[in-house]
């Protein structure tokens, strides 16, 4: 018997499937942190206690934008693709890329300038290393 997953058609399901869900993740994630972040409060920190430090400081924001909005952005891209819809993968993969490289700058100054770490974040910016290894290897 074959998988329902076997041959090409397969192989895009499956590569889309694990996209989505990394990006449905990431979403969810970003809007959290939008709402903490626009609704004053203090983010819930599962394991360390410096999620409030990270998200409120200066670095949250890139040209003006919180870097959370950023993500609602990069990651509904990132579902439309998975999702069939027309997004290029040439700009899926650059994307992926811009947001990998920018998540490695965002840990950096977790760990050597804000000297915190958030727990949201650093699940954002494995998400993003993922998301981009997946685009990569699979183009």
């Amino acid at each position: 018997m074959t998988s329902p997953h076997s041959g090409a058609f397969g192989d895009w399901l499956v590569f889309n499937d694990w996209l989505a869900a990394l990006a449905g993740i990431g979403l969810a994630i970003s809007f959290y942190i939008l709402y903490v972040q626009k609704a004053r409060k203090k983010p819930v920190c599962l394991i360390g206690k410096s999620c409030d430090i990270v998200v409120g400081s200066s670095y949250a924001k890139t040209f003006g934008l919180e870097n959370s909005l950023l993500g609602i952005f990069y990651y509904g891209a990132i579902l439309a693709f998975a999702s069939g819809l027309p997004v290029p993968y040439p700009l899926a993969l650059g994307l992926s890329l811009i947001a990998a490289l920018f998540s490695v700058y965002l840990t950096y100054l977790q760990f050597f300038v804000i000297k915190g770490l958030c727990d949201w974040c650093m699940v954002v910016n494995i998400t993003n290393a993922v998301i981009f290894a997946i685009l990569l290897s699979n183009p």
